[in-house]
């Protein structure tokens, strides 16, 4: 698909001039932050994000927070809104470049795809 053959990650940063489209950020070490994360603890959290922080946009936003989902990725959000609003024979118009998440999910879900 061009856009992931055209992705930076697939060409080497230094080798983009002018990235306009990309959201992602070079490859970095965490030693790089100087933090110790020896006490880290790495487990499985709730599956809607983290409460406290969906009570602090919910807030802002004059919504509760079950009216807010969070999610690890852009990747994820597109998916989940992808295929909440669209069905099979859809029509839909998508910028390209783009994430692969609003091309190809769409098209499995067999809508009809013009690009801008």
């Amino acid at each position: 698909m061009p856009i992931e053959i055209e992705s930076p990650e697939q060409m080497g940063y230094d080798n983009v001039k002018f990235n306009l489209t990309e959201s992602s950020m070079e490859d970095a070490r965490l030693g790089d932050l100087e933090i110790d994360l020896r006490n880290t603890l790495l487990c499985y959290g709730d599956h809607q994000g983290k409460r406290e922080l969906r009570e602090l946009i919910a807030d802002e936003a004059g919504l509760t927070k079950d009216d807010v989902l969070l999610t690890p990725s852009a990747a994820s959000a597109l998916f989940m809104v992808n295929t909440a609003l669209l069905q099979p024979g859809d029509h839909i118009i998508v910028m390209r470049p783009n994430y692969s998440t609003n091309i190809e999910t769409p098209r499995s879900i067999c809508c009809e795809i013009d690009f801008v």
